[in-house]
């Protein structure tokens, strides 16, 4: 049996990919984690502005009506102006 000795530039360049792959996984980890915070920090941003959208409807509930369907017409409006153009 025989043994194949790596010689010492092979062995750098097998250190150097090792080191570079470990920085690539702590780099990944580290976006993972403040990719996390960041989707947690805007979960509760959603629901702040769901919990006063309710709250203004339910204080308010002719006035959502109205704005609603203000809304809805003028989307109306501009679907049927890019309707036309075609």
């Amino acid at each position: 049996m025989t043994h194949h000795r790596t010689s010492p530039s092979r062995h750098s360049t097998h250190a150097a990919v090792a080191n570079g792959a470990h920085t690539v996984v702590e780099n990944a980890h580290e976006a993972l984690e403040a990719l996390k915070e960041k989707t947690a920090h805007a979960r509760e941003r959603v629901k702040d502005g769901l919990h006063t959208t309710e709250s203004a409807i339910k204080d308010h509930p002719w006035m959502a009506v109205g704005v609603a369907t203000a809304a809805g017409v003028g989307l109306g409006l501009l679907l049927g102006l890019f309707a036309r153009r075609d």
